[in-house]
């Protein structure tokens, strides 16, 4: 997004209209990337707590393992909390299970948006 900015602003011969329009695009992709997880979770009925510790130990796992490490960490750290919240291994794995599958969909979303931007970039410039 910041290419795309300073492109323009340099000189590039990019319609404004785009730029607005590209970096509406790159800030959606980078909401997607923060709430997509998080927010997944607390539809699947999680904790405050649970999620926000998901999310720490997520970006943790990922710098160590990378992204299965991101992917394995928050399903790990969900089932764990809302088992012990609960008591219950299905709850716990149900609730886990949609916090894994939102960052997954929450990963092909950012992959659309930031093709959708290329695209963008590629007709107007």
């Amino acid at each position: 997004m910041a290419g795309v900015v300073y492109y323009w602003w340099a000189g590039g011969d990019v319609a404004p209209l785009a730029v607005g329009l590209l970096v509406v695009l790159g800030l959606s992709a980078i909401a997607v990337d923060w709430l997509g997880g998080a927010v997944s979770a607390r539809v699947g009925g999680a904790s405050l707590r649970t999620t926000l510790a998901a999310a720490v130990a997520g970006v943790a796992l990922a710098v160590v393992l990378g992204p299965l490490g991101l992917v394995a960490g928050i399903f790990a750290v969900v089932f764990a909390l809302e088992y012990r919240r609960h008591g219950e291994a299905d709850r716990g794995a149900r609730t886990a299970a949609y916090a894994t599958a939102g960052i997954l969909v929450s990963t092909v979303v950012q992959v659309l948006l930031t093709a959708a931007m290329l695209g963008v970039f590629l007709v107007a410039a």
